[in-house]
């Protein structure tokens, strides 16, 4: 058996090596596909989709749901729906905004357009009420802080600021009476220097103040502008060079008409559709993106329109007879991002047995050279092991290799004339751009966290570019959309989920070694990096050592629990057993690189290993409860720290005396788990495994993807995180 698995194994390393084929994607799929996806197809229906503002659950929202229901069942998709759901927030609707600059005496006031929701549907801040307020307009700087309004008084006026809107509402709607804010706010590395018309996409807080202070509006604007209004009222000039000087400083006033809906009802909605397996007792594949967002051409427009072309060509492909109907169903989920499939989860439990894998885009769209941007593929969090990461992978890299130029392919005489890639992907009205793409360690952030999550328990990945400096602003247009990626990306994932759908017990066995190669080769580089650990990194000598076997033993555990994932789609229980025996002998070998561990465990490590947490939840819907109890008290306490703080600054400023507030450790203060790493403690918290256990196999993770990526992660850091779950009662020890 043994000889039959290495020889097998070699013919399959050899063909994937650096090729532009992948073990996953037959030539007559390769061709069919390619032929019939469609990057222009899926650019026109972005034309339609991003004419709206898409708050969750709102009209905008419920718009272009109505939209990829229609051209689901246009593409001939069977078993469309829409699963109404409860929302997680009101449903808001913008109706019309607008702000205008007002000078002069009101008798011969002259107004100035500074913005209007109907130019740019990001002006007026998510869940602003309805407003008609001509005031007085005072600059605040950031306006997060107490420091920032003193001496000034903005009662009845609009504050103008570019800091966090739920901040600056707290600070000088709610404490200190302003009308309302006049925002430049911005997310980007540099908006003055390069993005200074960019209108950032933002909200309000959906809920009045503490003490039932009220809510009002944010209309925003471009960094231009608003430096231009601070430099007005500070009497600078921004005539820096070739003359000019400083001029008076300006008393300004600001009209704000906002008109606004806000339904009692919290509501939201996701559509599914279906591609039927000939076997409706195989679980199915699932092809997710988000709805929701502002008018999102790639974030994430683009990721629906990508599903609905793969949809379509699919079930083309397969009325033509040119693809055979599959074995698996293969399940279309458009959602309300994240909520959706948590809420459809708790709604329906155990249909999570009835999913194989997820296939997630989010942002799949972009012009590549706007903005230096690549297309990152996921691969699935250590607690989740599994064969996807591979397959999935295997089909980006043919891809990848097939739309770039090598200097070594163009001296073969193997590129086609005029083109300089050897197996292009291109739309028609798309760029001729490389395909900058990449597989990498676990991220979250997007709909295929929640089937990762240990509730749901199913293998996901995603498509997702950045860096993005348009996303979640009046840029993420369609100016900066390219069909040829949108086409490259469908492909990756129509191509994966036909290859789940139809693989049979042949295809899960020579996946099984596939994974096992693939799984020495990751081993190897984890032994790189468990060396350079011990040779420079933090800690004692045995501390150094201690992590560097604690990287192997885990990584170990992963490969072969995800060799013994093959088993879900037929991979038999001997060629499962010699993948792992192989995997076995290779940590065996690169073990006895590493020096014999000398010290006993991590003092914080040895408390935790006495501990078992669990989670104070029995259903994922408990939980989901829980989670926004906790987010309430947590920022009510946050809240009231802050006040405190501010009074004692207050009084030292005065110069009154005043006792300083009780000091209370925060459990923000000093170093603390990345959140993701976070996530990764507590999608191991299942009630049986020690705090111990799960902080090694964390700290092994961050480790082989590096500090820089997931950030500095120690069972300290773990013991620390897992104490404050406990202490905001989300879990028990």
């Amino acid at each position: 058996m043994k000889k039959l698995f290495w020889g097998g194994l070699g013919c399959l390393v050899t063909a994937v090596s650096f090729a532009q084929t992948s073990p996953f994607v037959s030539e007559k799929t390769e061709r069919a596909l390619a032929n019939e996806i469609s990057g222009d197809r899926a650019f026109e229906f972005e034309r339609l989709s991003t004419q709206w503002h898409k708050p969750s659950g709102s009209e905008g929202f419920f718009a272009v749901t109505a939209l990829v229901e229609e051209r689901a069942r246009a593409a001939g998709l069977a078993d469309v729906r829409r699963i109404d759901q409860v929302g997680l927030t009101a449903s808001w609707t913008p109706k019309r905004a607008e702000a205008w600059l007002v000078e002069g005496p009101a008798s011969s006031a002259r107004e100035t357009l500074l913005g209007s929701f109907a130019d740019a549907k990001t002006s007026i801040a998510d869940d602003s009420r309805p407003a008609n307020v001509t005031a007085e307009l005072v600059d605040v700087g950031s306006g997060e802080k107490a420091s920032d309004y003193a001496g000034k008084d903005v009662r009845g006026k609009i504050v103008l600021a570019f800091g966090s809107l739920h901040a600056v509402m707290e600070q000088a709607v709610w404490k200190r009476g302003a009308a309302g804010i006049l925002s430049w706010n911005s997310s980007r590395l540099n908006a003055l220097a390069e993005h200074p018309d960019q209108i950032a996409w933002a909200g309000v807080p959906e809920d009045d103040g503490p003490h039932g202070e009220k809510t009002t509006f944010a209309f925003l604007v471009s960094a231009r502008q608003g430096k231009a209004l601070a430099d007005r009222l500070a009497g600078e000039s921004a005539r820096r060079w070739g003359g000019g000087g400083a001029t008076n400083a300006e008393a300004l006033r600001v009209r704000v008409v906002v008109e606004s809906t806000t339904l009692p009802e919290k509501k939201t909605a996701m559509l599914e559709a279906r591609i039927p397996g000939t076997d409706p007792a195989l679980p199915e594949v699932v092809l997710t993106s988000h709805l929701q967002e502002n008018i999102s051409a790639n974030d994430n427009q683009s990721g629906v329109a990508s599903m609905l072309e793969i949809g379509r060509s699919l079930t083309k492909l397969i009325a033509e007879g040119k693809l055979p109907r599959p074995r698996r169903g293969i399940r279309f989920w458009w959602c309300d991002e994240i909520y959706s499939e948590y809420r459809y989860f708790a709604d329906h439990p155990g249909e999570e047995k009835k999913v194989l894998a997820n296939l997630n885009q989010d942002m799949v769209g972009a012009r590549q050279s706007e903005g230096a941007r690549t297309e990152f593929m996921a691969r699935t969090p250590w607690w989740r092991p599994s064969y996807l990461s591979d397959v999935e992978e295997s089909v980006l890299d043919m891809v990848v290799r097939g739309n770039n130029a090598y200097l070594a392919a163009w001296a073969s005489g193997s590129i086609p004339p005029g083109i300089p890639f050897s197996k292009p992907l291109f739309a028609v009205r798309g760029t001729r751009e490389p395909y900058h793409a990449k597989a990498v360690p676990y991220f979250d952030s997007t709909d295929h966290m929640v089937f990762n999550d240990s509730w749901v328990g199913v293998p996901g990945t995603t498509l997702t570019n950045w860096p993005d400096e348009y996303i979640h602003s009046s840029d993420d247009e369609l100016w900066q959309i390219d069909p040829t990626q949108i086409k490259r990306n469908a492909f990756v994932v129509a191509a994966t989920a036909w290859w789940l759908a139809t693989a049979g017990d042949a295809e899960a066995n020579a996946l099984a070694r596939i994974v096992a190669a693939w799984g020495s080769e990751r081993l190897g580089r984890d032994l790189a990096t468990a060396e350079a650990w011990i040779a420079g990194g933090e800690g004692t000598e045995a501390e150094r050592v201690d992590a560097a076997r604690n990287l192997l033993s885990v990584a170990l555990a992963k490969e072969k629990a995800a060799v013994e994932s093959t088993a879900a789609l037929g991979a038999s229980r001997d060629v499962r057993g010699a993948a792992s025996t192989l995997l076995d002998g290779v940590a065996q070998t690169l073990r006895q690189r590493i020096p014999p561990a000398t010290a006993s465990a991590d003092p914080a490590e040895r408390r935790l290993e006495a501990r078992i947490p669990r989670r104070k939840a029995a259903t994922l819907s408990d939980w989901m409860a829980l989670e926004h109890e906790v987010g309430v008290k947590r920022e009510a306490a946050a809240r009231a720290d802050r006040e405190a703080k501010e009074k004692d600054e207050e009084a030292r400023r005065s110069g009154h005396a005043r006792k300083p507030s009780p000091a209370r450790p925060s459990d923000d203060e000093g170093e603390k788990l990345s959140p993701l790493m976070a996530a990764a403690v507590m999608n191991r918290v299942d009630g049986k495994t020690n705090a111990g256990e799960i902080a090694r196999a964390v700290c092994a993770e961050a480790l082989s993807a590096g500090w820089w990526y997931y950030g500095k992660t120690t069972p300290e850091l773990v013991e620390k995180y897992l104490e404050k779950e406990a202490k905001d009662g989300l879990i028990a020890w």
